[in-house]
């Protein structure tokens, strides 16, 4: 019955681990344009000029104006919602005023890294799990 409690422990703690990592994100490191940046569609990280980083879920430009887009609630909504610049919110994103002039660099999504440490991941892990089961059966019985 111990056997089994520290197995399951084990297993929770694995799959704890396991939760936390599907929300990695890798961004390229080289910089890319506002225009790229809108054509992509998909998350990217802005670095400010005072050196504050904004991780948004997507960038877009209406009326000569660019609007990143952040999950409601998320550090980076919080941050740029102190600063009144939010212009429409729904139920899940809020829209925020961003002015090209503040934003030094832009990177964005590296799908493939995402995607590969996503999955590289949890499987080490999974071959960590079944490493440590098998090593505790062959030491045998728990005192």
């Amino acid at each position: 019955m111990k056997t089994l409690r520290l197995y399951l422990k084990k297993i929770s703690i694995f799959f704890m681990f396991l939760i936390t990592l599907q929300s990695c994100v890798v961004y390229h490191s080289k910089i890319a344009t506002v225009d790229e940046a809108i054509q992509s569609d998909d998350k990217i990280k802005v670095i400010t000029d005072s050196n504050d980083i904004y991780k948004l879920h997507k960038l877009k430009k209406e009326d000569g104006q660019i609007y990143g887009v952040v999950k409601k609630g998320s550090e980076t909504a919080s941050k740029l919602s102190d600063q009144g610049l939010i212009k429409y919110s729904d139920n899940k994103y809020e829209t925020i005023l961003l002015t090209e002039s503040t934003i030094n660099e832009i990177h964005l999504k590296n799908k493939t890294l995402s995607t590969v440490l996503t999955i590289a991941i949890p499987a080490v892990g999974v071959v960590g799990v079944l490493a440590i089961i098998a090593i505790d059966s062959l030491s045998g019985p728990y005192l």
